[in-house]
């Protein structure tokens, strides 16, 4: 079907590596589209396998624009997306990771919504498959019903989804602060889709869409899968931070608010954003106060009873209050509270979880599931880095902090390769 003219034309921006196995379902997908794309741009980070002929066969007969951008250097996921963004013609972006499948209305269901100017981004739910396209029981994100939620008032740390289609103009805001993207807490740059999350959480309307428009593929090259696991095991995985996570958390924050606040005084901003900008800057500033907070009250290196008053102090704040009306939640209470009286890992424990992630991914990579790793462990004693058993979650955790490792030094490699063209090529990473 042919775009209705009075909605705004769809790029869809992939960015692979590598992605041959499973890059061909994907392709046919936006071909079945019921409203075509007006284009699309796939970025390869310099696959070795069938991949570019692949997406260049399909270029031949599709029945849109297709660019193909051969990265003459390795950017990574995050920066080979936004780079394939900034280069869309569209005024509206769909991510697309090359080993999901679309179902055939997606982009008919998701227009509609940007007749609205006010709204941003559209999130919409994904069944999760296995490689095959088996259900494994689970959709993600995990969206109950559709809601419509005004600016501040989205769930903060709600994380990104390649299931997000958005509005250029939310990354054209940025890039008048050029290389201010905040970093994350650990340290790396935000993710591609959780930045243009956190924008347009900030800037204006975000659709929460209770329809199934993918299907999510899980499998042993994936960068990060969809998140698991009982509200037990989210809460043991709260209390695995301590008093230094908050801080930086909180330092994440702040961040986010100085990036806020560059915004609102930079004169060449339209004022209703830089009017945005500055409500945005208050709402993370007291995002990083109440991460000040916790910080306190799982301190160890203070005395219970003066943790249990912090505790209590934050409650009287409303600290806890839902986390889609700039509050902590439930969860974080429950975990709080539970940490007064047991204690969170040493610092033995985390180094062990870190040299873990690297033995994980590679696992992974190799084709053995989440499940049969957890068991594997089990067996060996090594002890769970947080709760009491092994778990698939735990194995997912740990190996999206392996494989973002892995990535970090291939494009670091990649970049000294440039410089120095006799250095070996830098190890591949898998996909997102």
């Amino acid at each position: 079907m042919v775009r209705d003219a009075s909605e705004p034309a769809i790029s869809v921006v992939m960015a692979v590596l590598d992605g041959a196995r499973f890059i061909g379902e994907q392709l046919a997908s936006f071909a079945a589209q019921t409203v075509l794309p007006d284009e699309l741009i796939v970025g390869d980070e310099g696959s070795v396998d069938a991949t570019v002929e692949i997406v260049e066969r399909f270029a031949a007969g599709a029945p849109f624009r297709v660019v193909l951008v051969r990265n003459p250097v390795r950017l990574g996921v995050t920066d080979n997306f936004l780079s394939l963004a900034a280069r869309a013609r569209g005024p509206i972006i769909a991510f697309s990771d090359c080993d999901d499948v679309w179902d055939s209305q997606k982009l008919e269901r998701i227009a509609p919504w940007f007749r609205d100017p006010a709204v941003g981004l559209v999130m919409h739910r994904a069944l999760v498959v296995d490689e095959t396209l088996r259900p494994l029981g689970r959709r993600y994100p995990v969206i109950g019903r559709t809601v419509v939620r005004q600016a501040r008032r989205v769930d903060p740390w709600l994380p990104g989804s390649g299931m997000c289609v958005f509005r250029k103009a939310l990354i054209d805001v940025a890039a008048t602060d050029a290389g201010a993207r905040p970093r994350e807490a650990g340290g790396h740059s935000m993710d591609h889709d959780d930045w243009v999350y956190f924008l347009a959480g900030s800037l204006g309307k975000t659709v929460f869409l209770a329809e199934d428009l993918a299907l999510y593929r899980q499998h042993g090259g994936s960068y990060m899968g969809a998140p698991a696991g009982d509200l037990r095991e989210r809460v043991d995985r709260g209390l695995r931070l301590d008093a230094g996570d908050f801080r930086r958390q909180g330092a994440m924050f702040r961040a986010r608010r100085d990036f806020w606040v560059r915004i609102a005084s930079n004169p060449g901003t339209r004022q209703p954003v830089r009017d945005e900008a500055a409500r945005s800057a208050a709402w993370c500033d007291r995002l990083a106060s109440l991460q000040d907070a916790r910080a306190g009250v799982r301190d160890q290196a203070s005395g219970r009873a003066r943790r249990l008053l912090r505790l209590l102090r934050l409650i009287v704040r409303a600290g806890y209050r839902p986390r889609t009306w700039a509050g902590l939640g439930l969860r974080a209470l429950a975990a709080d509270t539970i940490s007064l009286v047991r204690p969170g890992p040493g610092t033995d424990a985390l180094a062990a979880a870190a040299e873990l992630a690297n033995r994980v991914a590679n696992e992974r990579a190799a084709g053995r599931s989440p499940e049969a790793i957890a068991t594997q462990l089990t067996t060996e004693g090594v002890p769970p880095v947080y709760g009491n058993r092994w778990t698939a979650q735990m194995i997912r955790d740990l190996n999206f902090q392996g494989r973002r490792a892995s990535e970090a030094t291939a494009i670091e490699a990649a970049q000294v390769s440039i410089e120095s063209p006799d250095q070996p090529a830098p190890q591949r990473s898998p996909n997102r």
